[in-house]
């Protein structure tokens, strides 16, 4: 299922979205050998987003389109970020980062749920029910698979994956899969209160300026400091608290900028200290304000926001040490 969610975040690009395909396959099975889900969907949710873009094929292309778009905003010549930069920059933390969550991470996760699993984010039913009709049965497994499919070209279709997914449960009612009150336990109405106000607290972040006084911070200290690591440390730290606190997306691409007219100021190749902005950004499992797959995380594994925080320690630093130290051995700025 680890393996699964990889290859699915290669090409659909949306936390959320291979989290919603594989968690619900993946719960059933640990639910069949008698292992609480609190023990696998932190671990899953950590392995996604480590992993999301990163190889040099389908979604991976958008980062550096996007990247080198603001090299010509900035005027900052000579350099082209190619697919294979953010696959070489991010490979080590990933390779180091999954061998910890498929062994220790597996083990410190919570054998019970510290709290109750919500019972619309379960799907094996507790009492008997009548199994569905040999068409409804077919229906079901093309709908989900066509939706699997389509998601994963949505980019070449331009199409957003919320409406392929919401497309697919359509179907799924209108054909009978779903019907009655299962209609109403499929929907995770415990993530979505949790979502919103995780978007009011982004929000208010935002409109405080904190990710432009963290931008400035950097440039100030950046400038200050004779020492590659040290800076780019200031570079991760500074993006990697923010998301903590404010959507991953939304953090990157305010202080991308920043850092981007950084580079350009000290004369420094910029695509480093740009793809070390993506890593930190994506290094978001601490909070439920970080990324909308926290929230819905810890109403599929029955977590509390202390257990989400201390599963994350671990995984963070290793991020932290093995994206400074690797990128500042690739892209030397002293």
């Amino acid at each position: 299922y680890m393996i699964l969610g990889i290859i699915l975040c290669q090409f659909i690009g949306q936390a959320v979205a291979e989290f919603s395909i594989v968690a619900p396959l993946l719960g059933a099975s640990v639910d069949e050998i008698g292992v609480k889900r609190s023990k696998v969907m932190y671990p899953l949710a950590v392995m996604l987003l480590a992993t999301m873009a990163w190889l040099p094929l389908g979604a991976g292309y958008a980062f550096p389109m996007q990247v080198n778009s603001l090299f010509e905003t900035f005027d900052i010549t000579g350099y082209s970020m190619s697919v294979f930069h953010p696959f070489l920059v991010r490979l080590p933390g990933i390779i180091i980062v999954c061998i910890y969550i498929m062994t220790i991470g597996l083990k410190i996760a919570p054998t019970e749920p510290p709290v109750a699993i919500a019972s619309n984010t379960v799907n094996v039913q507790k009492t008997a029910e009548e199994p569905l009709p040999p068409f409804q049965e077919k229906c079901g497994y093309v709908i989900f698979f066509a939706t699997c499919a389509v998601l994963l070209v949505s980019g070449s279709l331009g199409i957003q994956p919320w409406l392929i997914a919401l497309t697919g449960a359509v179907f799924m009612v209108l054909t009978g899969v779903l019907r009655g009150k299962q209609i109403n336990n499929a929907l995770p109405v415990s993530y979505f209160a949790v979502f919103a106000g995780a978007l009011s607290m982004g929000g208010a972040l935002t409109n405080t300026g904190a990710a432009d006084l963290i931008g400035n911070l950097i440039a100030h200290l950046a400038t200050s400091v004779n020492n590659t690591f040290l800076v780019y440390l200031i570079i991760f730290m500074a993006a990697f608290i923010v998301t903590q606190f404010m959507l991953n997306s939304a953090v990157m691409w305010s202080l991308m900028p920043l850092v981007l007219a950084t580079t350009k100021v000290m004369g420094i190749n910029p695509i480093g200290a740009a793809i070390l902005v993506n890593i930190a950004a994506t290094a978001a499992y601490s909070t439920p304000m970080s990324c909308p797959l926290i929230p819905l995380t810890m109403a599929a594994g029955g977590y509390d926001f202390k257990s989400i925080f201390i599963q994350s320690i671990i995984p963070s630093l290793l991020m932290i040490l093995v994206g400074v130290l690797w990128t500042g051995f690739l892209y030397p700025i002293f």
